[in-house]
């Protein structure tokens, strides 16, 4: 029989891949990488795109490990299917959407410019899910350098840490990395001492001098008598 005459191979019918499902290969570095789809996710733009997670090892069996693992972990609840939106673009959601509606006017200013000239410069390119503690003290560490006022340093971590406690709660990421770092503490004001009697009675006399304030009730209080005291001249 010719070439001609023969049949055609069949052709093996290529299956969509539903969510969930997998695949592991090598790449040309010698390292496995596995990649699972998730599926269709509605990103913060409300578009819906499909989304996949990667997974990488020296070996195919520490990747597939790492695979279900993780299929583990997002059917027990403690780890999210999302997490690849950048930072910079969840903070912004996070004013618009949740700040805006359901504060006052003054405290999303105060939120947004934290956000704009602090936050957002140094994380904002990094993503949801490959964020780490690391990264924020990293972050603390620049503003300080960069000569940043305690009370704005305080407060940016704080902001930070509340904006990822509320992408965790819509499982956008698995866990918070701020949530341990504590916000720098500054020195403590020395406390003044309280006035002493003679100090309140030198304060008396200059005001009777100036005639400037009625001094009855502060000379009771001086004299500790608890009465006013009587001050009309004769």
């Amino acid at each position: 029989m010719t070439s001609a005459s023969q049949p055609a191979p069949r052709r093996r019918r290529r299956h969509a891949r539903g969510s969930g499902e997998g695949t592991v290969h090598q790449r040309p570095d010698g390292r496995w990488e596995g990649r699972l789809d998730l599926g269709y996710q509605r990103g913060l733009d409300g578009q819906r795109r499909r989304t996949r997670k990667s997974f990488y090892g020296k070996t195919r069996r520490a990747v597939i490990d790492q695979m279900e693992d993780y299929r583990a972990a997002v059917k027990a609840g403690v780890a999210s299917t999302g997490g690849q939106t950048p930072l910079g673009e969840w903070l912004l959601y996070w004013l618009e959407r949740v700040i805006k509606p359901n504060r006052e006017p003054t405290t999303y200013d105060l939120y947004e410019m934290l956000v704009r000239r602090h936050i957002a410069p140094q994380l904002g390119d990094i993503r949801l899910d490959r964020l780490r503690a690391e990264h924020i003290e990293r972050w603390r560490e620049e503003l300080k350098s960069a000569g940043v006022g305690l009370r704005t340093r305080q407060s940016a971590p704080i902001r930070l840490r509340t904006a990822l406690t509320v992408a965790v709660q819509r499982r956008h990421l698995a866990d918070n990395p701020a949530e341990h770092i504590e916000a720098p503490q500054g020195g403590r004001r020395a406390k003044r001492a309280a006035p002493s009697v003679e100090d309140a009675r030198s304060f008396l006399a200059i005001f009777e001098v100036l005639d400037r304030i009625p001094c009855n009730a502060f000379r009771a209080c001086v004299d500790g008598s608890g009465q006013e005291a009587d001050t009309s001249r004769k």
